[in-house]
This record gives C-alpha cells, sequence and structure tokens, in this order.
C-alpha cells in the first residue's frame, strides 16, 4: 500500500493537541541489520522529541508527546510530595511474592 505525503504549512498551524501515539518517519522493520536498525529508531526518536520541542516552544499546546515518557513511580513520589494521597505501593519482580502481600490484605 502506498500512502500519500502529508504536507503541512507551519504557518497554517495555530495550536498542537497530542492525544498518542507518534510520528513515523520510515518503515525500519524490513532493515535486516539490527544494528542500523536500532540506529534508525534512536535517530526518529531524536527527530520526535525535537518536533514536540518545537511545537512547545511555537504553538499554545494541549499534552506534549514527552508525557508518554512519565515514570509511574515519579508520578507517586510527586503526587505525594504535594499532598495528595497515594495508596500503598509495593514493587516487586517476584510473582509469588506480589501474591503472599495481596492474600494478606
Amino acid at each position: 500500500m502506498v500512502s500519500c505525503p502529508v504536507i503541512i504549512d507551519s504557518e497554517e498551524i495555530t495550536g498542537v493537541w497530542y492525544r498518542r501515539g507518534h510520528f513515523s518517519f520510515s518503515s525500519v522493520e524490513n532493515i535486516k541489520d539490527s544494528s542500523i536498525r536500532r540506529y534508525l529508531i534512536n535517530e526518529e526518536e531524536k527527530l520526535r522529541d525535537f518536533i514536540d520541542n518545537i511545537f512547545a516552544l511555537n504553538f499554545k499546546h494541549l499534552n506534549r508527546y514527552e508525557d508518554n515518557k512519565i515514570n509511574k513511580l515519579v508520578t507517586l513520589v510527586y503526587a505525594s510530595t504535594v499532598g495528595l494521597a497515594v495508596p500503598f505501593t509495593f514493587i516487586s519482580s517476584d510473582v509469588k511474592n506480589i501474591c503472599d502481600i495481596t492474600l494478606e490484605d
């Protein structure tokens, strides 16, 4: 399937609403060499970050691509710091340990 490129004149942009997802600039799945594929994925990520920052600096915006990188644990600490009620949080890589804790409650 061939898709037509979308061309947007930046002069026509008045605001940006980022909901979810990301831009995809190339199809790296078809590249066999894993080191080249990782390199291109990394470059795409840098380009997405750049575009997100350009939007944030130049346009009114609602949410940002950068918001995808939120760490839930960091968010819980911030919430607690500002006085929000934060539920008991238990972190473990041992499934049995998690099951034992939930069965005790």
